[in-house]
């Protein structure tokens, strides 16, 4: 299994797509707390095989004041052979040589240099053929202040739609523990065998998107 660690939802930047919503949705709840951290640090502990990687990002990670302490228990973790591969996903807006060195990679994901899916334009609305999307696989389950989800972009969507919904208080044994993931998936562009662009479309909102919004007062 591999985690994506959502430290916090805060950003320095306003990426026209984000998968995340940081973009027009303030998050100011969402560090993690030390209690929240402990948790994870004790089910990864206890874990009778390794997580494969764990990427460690927000939001901007760099913006969590424990950002230091975070580093520092995680490569414990990885040094003592629960987490094989750790790394760190940032903007690159915010200084990140104190703990690069706690990383066996530092992913600066800039956000001019990024080919932006339309994340609020729902395949289920649009019509487009779909794929069998290995997101949580490839890239992980997401851990944040808000329960641990089937993937960052699926959490994101999960809490805008529904109140619990895809929710977990720790880590699955397996992905397929969240169970049918149809109803999420199709409100997602990486679901899409072609999908929209922002460069091409803007960034626009499907219908499912725009009830959504209206019902948690998002204009």
């Amino acid at each position: 299994m591999r985690v994506e660690l959502e430290v916090t939802l805060r950003c320095t930047s306003r990426c026209p797509a984000c998968s995340r919503h940081c973009n027009f949705l303030e998050q100011p709840d969402s560090d993690m707390s030390a209690e929240q951290l402990g948790a994870f640090y004790a089910s990864v502990q206890s874990r009778t095989s390794a997580l494969g990687v764990v990427s460690v990002l927000g939001g901007e990670p760099m913006l969590h004041p424990e950002i230091g302490r975070i580093s520092r228990e995680l490569h414990r973790l990885r040094a003592a052979g629960k987490i094989l591969r750790l790394q760190l996903i940032t903007n690159g807006v915010l200084d990140h040589t104190d703990v690069q060195g706690l990383y066996d990679r530092v992913v600066v994901s800039r956000p001019a240099a990024k080919s932006h899916r339309c994340q609020l334009m729902a395949p289920a609305d649009t019509g487009q053929q779909r794929r069998s999307c290995r997101v949580p696989h490839t890239c992980g389950v997401a851990v944040s202040a808000y329960g641990c989800y089937p993937c960052g972009a699926g959490g994101a969507i999960a809490r805008l739609f529904w109140d619990g919904r895809y929710r977990m208080g720790g880590l699955p044994a397996a992905v397929e523990d969240f169970g049918d993931l149809e109803p999420l998936c199709s409100l997602c562009q990486r679901s899409a065998r072609v999908p929209l662009l922002v460069r091409d479309h803007g960034s626009p909102r499907s219908k499912s998107f725009r009830k959504a919004l209206r019902r948690r007062g998002v204009a």
